[in-house]
C-alpha cells in the first residue's frame, strides 16, 4: 500500500547494489533512470513473464510455427538460455506468490546454454559474422549434425541410455520434454538469432513438443553517431556484461567439467550433453569451487526488490498484454484509478527524460 501521498512509491536506494541509478546505464550512460524508476522497469518485465507463465498472457514474441494455438497456452516447462537468463528466473521465483494468479503452478524450470554465435561458427562463419552481423534468416537447422541434437536430447531422457550405441538409444528412450508445451526464455533481444536457433533445436531435439519463445528485457534502440545502419541498445540488464564471466550464477561451457564427474547414469546424460550446459564456477584443474560474489548481490537485491514490492514501495506496472480488467485490478490494488496512474506516469517519465 501507498505509504504517503506526496512520494508513495519509493523504495530506500541503499538496499539495493546493482538494481540502482548508478549501475543501470541507458545509451551507456549512468543515472539515466532514477532508482525507483530502475526498480518499476525490472518489476514490470518481470509481471510481463509472470502473467505468461501463469496464463494470464497469450501473446508470445516467438510462436511455433507447426503449433500457433497452443503456443499461446501456458507452458509446462520454461527453459531459461544460460547464462543470461538464468538471472531472470530469479526474479519470478522470487516475485511469484505476489504477481501470478492465485491458483497457478509455476512451471518447471529448465537450463540450456544456447549461443548464437557459437551456433553459427559451427556452421563455418566467422567469429566477427556470427556476433554482430548475422540473424535468425541465416541459420539452417538441416545443416546441424545428428549427433548435436542427439546430445540435447540426451540430457532429457528417461531410462538408462545404451553406451555402446548412445545415439541410436536416446533417439529410442523417452524424455522429459516429449509432448509439452515449452517456452524458452532470452532475457534481451539483440539480433533474434538466440532465440530462434534455440526453437529450433529444442523442436527438432523432441518433436511432439510445442515450442514457443519469449523476451525479458525490452531493450529499444538508437542509431549510433546518428547512423541509421549502426543501431545500438538503449537499455540491458545490469547483469548483461560480456566482458565478464560473472553476475549470472553459472560459468561457460565446459567439457572438461563434466568429464571429471562421478561415472553415474544421470552424470553421463550431462557428459553427452555437455556442449549445452553451462558448468558451475570452478578453478582451472582442481575444480573447486569459486563464489560469484556479482551474482550474490543480485540475488541480493531481487530478495529487497521482493519486500518492496509487498510494501508497496515500488510502482507496479501491469504488462500492457494483460486483460484490461486484469490491469485494472492491479492498479486498483495499488489504490490507483486509470488517471492517477497516468498522471504517476507521466510525472515519472518526465523526470527521466531530463536527466
Amino acid at each position: 500500500m501507498a505509504k504517503n501521498k506526496e512520494n508513495p512509491f519509493s523504495a530506500p536506494e541503499q538496499n539495493y547494489q546493482l538494481l540502482t541509478a548508478e549501475k543501470q546505464t541507458v545509451r551507456g550512460k549512468a543515472r539515466s533512470w532514477e532508482t525507483d524508476h530502475v526498480l518499476s522497469k525490472y518489476l514490470a518485465y518481470t509481471d510481463d513473464l509472470v502473467g505468461t507463465l501463469d496464463g494470464s498472457i497469450a501473446e508470445r514474441d516467438l510462436v511455433d510455427p507447426d503449433n500457433p494455438e497452443l503456443s499461446h497456452q501456458r507452458p509446462d516447462i520454461v527453459i531459461w538460455l544460460d547464462k543470461s537468463a538464468r538471472p531472470v528466473s530469479w526474479f519470478v521465483q522470487a516475485l511469484w506468490e505476489q504477481l501470478a494468479r492465485p491458483d497457478a503452478d509455476l512451471p518447471q524450470f529448465e537450463y540450456l546454454n544456447i549461443d548464437r554465435t557459437e551456433w553459427f561458427k559451427r556452421q563455418g562463419f566467422r567469429h566477427d559474422e556470427s556476433e554482430r552481423r548475422l540473424g535468425p534468416e541465416d541459420f539452417s537447422i538441416d545443416e546441424v549434425p545428428d549427433e548435436d541434437i542427439a546430445r540435447i536430447r540426451a540430457i532429457f531422457t528417461i531410462g538408462e541410455i545404451d553406451r555402446d550405441n548412445w545415439q541410436e538409444s536416446v533417439k529410442e528412450l523417452p524424455t522429459t520434454l516429449d509432448n509439452k508445451n515449452i517456452l524458452i526464455v532470452d532475457e534481451v533481444k539483440n539480433k533474434g538469432g538466440t532465440l530462434s536457433i534455440a526453437q529450433q533445436l529444442i523442436k527438432k531435439a523432441f518433436p511432439t513438443a510445442t515450442v514457443s519463445g519469449e523476451y525479458f528485457w525490452q531493450a529499444g534502440r538508437y542509431a549510433l553517431n546518428g547512423n541509421p545502419s549502426e543501431l545500438q541498445m538503449e537499455s540491458a540488464p545490469v547483469w548483461y556484461d560480456a566482458s565478464s564471466a560473472f553476475g549470472r550464477g553459472v560459468g561457460d561451457i565446459s567439457q572438461e567439467y563434466f568429464e571429471q564427474l562421478p561415472d553415474t547414469h544421470e552424470n553421463y546424460k550431462k557428459k553427452l550433453g555437455w556442449t549445452v550446459l553451462s558448468a558451475p564456477h570452478v578453478e582451472s584443474g582442481s575444480f573447486k569451487p569459486v563464489a560469484d560474489k556479482a551474482a550474490m548481490k543480485l540475488q541480493q537485491d531481487i530478495a529487497y526488490l521482493s519486500y518492496d514490492v509487498s510494501s508497496g514501495n515500488v510502482l507496479r506496472v501491469p504488462s500492457p498484454d494483460r486483460e484490461y480488467e486484469d490491469f485494472l485490478r492491479i492498479l486498483s490494488e495499488q489504490d490507483l484509478d486509470l488517471a492517477s496512474f497516468k498522471k504517476l506516469r507521466e510525472e515519472r517519465d518526465a523526470r527521466n527524460k531530463q536527466k
